[in-house]
């Protein structure tokens, strides 16, 4: 992640925790669980954060990255309602 992206863990970690919202992915999932979180980091970095859904509470965070482009940081503007 931090190699194809530029995002470490604990900035995926930081911007998944700083929102409830959520919508789900439907990209190469082939069991549905997967979601889309449009997090920010401590220092305002917006990042799109994809997890598993594992069940029983637990999540597993499959990539993170930035959102490049105006239609695509307006799309997490959006959804995080800001």
């Amino acid at each position: 992640m931090l190699e194809k992206h530029g995002v470490d863990w604990e900035d995926a970690l930081d911007a998944a925790q700083s929102t409830n919202r959520h919508q789900r992915s439907y990209g190469d999932s082939s069991d549905g669980r997967r979601y889309i979180i449009p997090g920010k980091t401590v220092f305002g970095q917006r990042i799109w954060v994809v997890f598993a859904d594992e069940g029983g509470g637990l999540g597993r965070v499959i990539t993170a990255y930035e959102p490049v482009g105006r239609r695509h940081v307006a799309r997490h503007k959006e959804l995080r309602g800001d």
